[in-house]
């Protein structure tokens, strides 16, 4: 898992789409949004980056969120809808992501 920063403002090639900046409900579970592949985001945004930076099975949710450091000095994700986590050391997990040989999302900030 990654995440791409961007912005959502039109200023930025590879920020959210006029689709998305129109339907985003950043409190609505991560179900009940639409989630988009290579092909909505060409189809949206009238080009192909999409893809050929992910791969062709690759797939996104716009999702706004900060980072920001706690009392403790600990690395913080926190999104809109709730969703949070802390940045671990690589000895230590921060979360059960699926048992042995799953990935961590917030392994991109070690």
């Amino acid at each position: 898992m990654f995440i791409h920063l961007s912005l959502a403002s039109g200023d930025d090639a590879e920020g959210w789409s006029a689709e998305e900046i129109e339907e985003y409900s950043g409190w609505m579970s991560d179900r009940g949004r639409r989630w988009r592949d290579g092909g909505v985001y060409a189809a949206e945004a009238g080009a192909d980056w999409y893809r050929a930076k992910f791969g062709p099975e690759a797939f996104g949710l716009h999702h706004r969120f900060y980072l920001h450091l706690d009392g403790g000095d600990n690395f913080w994700l926190s999104a809109e809808d709730g969703c949070e986590g802390v940045a671990q050391s690589k000895q230590k997990p921060a979360f059960d992501f699926g048992g042995p040989g799953a990935r961590n999302p917030f392994s991109i900030f070690k």
